[in-house]
């Protein structure tokens, strides 16, 4: 989601041309998700607080916001939106749009008038835009002499020149606190932030789906050993590769932002040791993993399976922890597109792979050939990755190997234990459901699985709908615009209930069919049908859960939201499924019936904390928070 820094000459906004900017941008409030379960909850340290460092952010944010305020200045007419240019496939796909922001500003008047600012312009006299006072109305009436003006002072501006027009506009109508937006202008900035994310989260989570989608039509036992496989590898693997990575979402990114381009490339090779030797461990738990699922599933057959399937997978973990952290490695520099760009290609591959070693009947090898897709999928995005980093972007920041890599572990191993920790305790309580299910049947842990899946696939919109929420409440709360943030927060909860229900429809009224999708199995297609509307009505409180949750950490406050889960999930839902599951004997039914309960509650309560916010002091504590960054 951004431009890269070559060589020498950065091409980062200084602060000083940035400071009138939107002040937050928690753009990068990501969060991951298992290979057939989402994770549980947000936790107080999982998301960044906020910064005021414009420095920090990326070109591509930087364009965005700049837009964002372009359209909010022409909605209250105050300055003339600038024409549209038609989007490019790749500007849809990953939201990226062109750096060619220069445009020409014709509605900008020569005047004396006090209630206009005035922006320097070569062509003599100054360009203007209007400015809310007692005598100058938003609504300015149009005149002749303007329209000859417009044609004088009209010309193509540079990017320089559209950015210090807008930075000037922008500082003074925030100043004056008039600045408003509206359900439509919400509406729209919602979708054009939410697609782009939205195709790049459902990208990724193909890779999951392929695999269960192909291997369900084997068989039920092949269908649930996937899934049990799926618990561990999350767990005692992916999970702590993923947590580890992090460390250099603060090492890496703090290098990069104070110009030490050589160390960013040192602390990527220090995480690769760490995640490499780290990997030893793992690998031979993966190998020896049969005796583990002998206890957590009751049939022998399933836990060979599954072991089987790890035995495998474990090739494949060099591949994943180079592409990994080469994914953040180019996230340090502000180049966010670059594994969007790999998954574009990489997904559709994995679905023909799985689809070829599966079930060709030539050179398909069944259940088997399911990991050996994975594996080679991890390994083809590694070497994408790494060819991106060499040919096209990311490669100022390596140096080559050195030997400083070798020393200084202490920090990053602690910032990385943090991420593990906080990431493990997300995706514990989806995969206790996954280990819940096992212990009903082969037939609830399939059924399960599909659920499950299909339960993820739909949460990729909400919580894309969640990250544009944060990013634009964010965005509103550091400009100071107590209104605006308010209307994009109620159009942000309309739009998650309207969502939610959607969702919940199209999984209710699917229900028969759906399960066909996955499995071939008759037992498991009924028990789909049968649980399904429980999973359809957990859908509305799930999406609603993942907007508000983003406005509350745009407003900062995402602390609220993580006791709010922590608490109901682990202290409410996971017993109360328990309960309901094995003791009422409603089964699998039982154990989303406790998840539906908790969100309910959890969306609830987020909804009152968003409504009921002190905006005024959500905007002191940010610009306070904002002065300390700055010190």
């Amino acid at each position: 989601m951004s431009l890269p820094v070559p060589g020498a000459t950065p091409r980062r906004p200084s602060e000083t041309n940035m400071n009138a900017q939107f002040a937050r941008s928690p753009q990068r409030d990501y969060i991951s998700f298992g290979s057939v379960g989402r994770p549980g909850v947000f936790l107080p340290s999982s998301l960044p607080r906020r910064s005021s460092l414009i420095d920090s952010m990326t070109m591509e944010e930087r364009e965005e916001l700049l837009t964002q305020e372009q359209d909010l200045l022409a909605d209250n007419k105050l300055l003339q939106r600038p024409p549209q240019r038609k989007p490019s496939l790749t500007s849809v796909i990953t939201g990226r749009r062109s750096s060619a922001i220069g445009t020409t500003y014709g509605a900008f008047r020569t005047t004396s008038n006090s209630s206009r600012v005035g922006v320097g312009n070569e062509g003599g006299g100054a360009a203007t835009a209007i400015l809310p006072s007692e005598s100058a109305p938003l609504l300015y009436p149009p005149r002749e002499e303007d329209e000859e003006a417009d044609l004088t002072l009209g010309r193509q501006m540079t990017q320089e020149e559209n950015e210090e027009l807008v930075r000037e506009t922008w500082k003074s109508a925030t100043a004056m606190r008039e600045i408003t937006t509206s359900y439509k202008r919400e509406t729209a900035v919602l979708l054009h932030s939410s697609i782009p994310v939205s195709l790049a989260f459902l990208l990724q989570y193909s890779l999951v789906v392929a695999s269960v989608f192909c291997v369900g039509h084997i068989g039920k036992n092949e269908l649930s050993a996937v899934s049990v496989a799926a618990m561990v590898a999350n767990i005692c693997g992916y999970g702590i590769f993923q947590g580890l990575a992090t460390s250099l979402d603060t090492l890496a990114t703090q290098a990069f932002g104070r110009k030490d381009y050589e160390m960013v490339g040192i602390h990527t090779q220090q995480c690769t040791l760490i995640m490499l030797i780290v990997a030893i461990p793992i690998a031979f738990v993966w190998i020896f993993s049969e005796p583990i699922f002998e206890v957590l599933v009751p049939e022998k057959e399933l836990a060979v399976l599954a072991s089987q399937y790890l035995q495998v997978l474990i090739i494949g973990v060099p591949g994943y922890i180079v592409f990994e952290v080469s994914k953040h490695y180019l996230q340090a520099q502000g180049i966010f597109h670059a594994s969007t760009y790999v998954l574009i290609i990489c997904a559709p591959f994995n679905l023909v792979l799985n689809y070829v070693l599966v079930w060709n009947r030539h050179i398909g090898l069944g259940f088997v050939g399911a990991p050996i897709a994975v594996i080679t999928t991890d390994y083809v995005m590694a070497l994408m990755s790494v060819l991106y980093v060499i040919y096209v972007d990311g490669l100022q920041c390596w140096h080559g190997l050195s030997k400083d890599s070798l020393r200084n572990w202490g920090h990053m191993a602690k910032l990385g234990l943090a991420g593990v920790l906080t990431l493990e305790t997300e995706w514990l309580a989806f995969e206790i459901l996954t280990f819940a299910a096992a212990r009903l049947g082969t037939t609830e842990l399939a059924t399960q699985t599909v659920i499950a899946t299909l339960a993820v696939l739909a949460y990729q919109i909400p919580l894309s709908m969640g990250i544009a929420a944060s990013t634009r409440v964010g965005n509103l709360v550091g400009a100071q615009l107590e209104q605006a943030a308010v209307m994009a927060s109620k159009t942000y909860i309309y739009a998650s209930v309207i969502f939610g229900l959607l969702n919940c429809f199209l999984l209710y009224f699917t229900r028969h069919s759906v399960g066909k999708l996955f499995s071939s199995d008759k037992d498991v297609i009924d028990m789909v049908a049968y649980v399904m509307p429980v999973t359809a009505l957990y859908q509305v409180n799930d999406c609603i859960s993942a907007v508000t949750g983003g406005i509350l950490r745009g407003q900062g406050r995402q602390k609220i939201s993580g006791y709010i889960n922590l608490i109901l999930y682990y202290v409410f839902a996971l017993p109360l499924g328990l309960y309901l599951a094995f003791n009422m004997g409603y089964g699998l039914r039982g154990i989303w019936g406790g998840i539906v309960f908790a969100l309910f509650f959890v969306s609830a309560l987020q909804i009152y904390f968003v409504l009921t916010a002190d905006w005024k002091e959500v905007i002191q504590i940010a610009q306070e928070d904002d002065e300390e960054d700055e010190e």
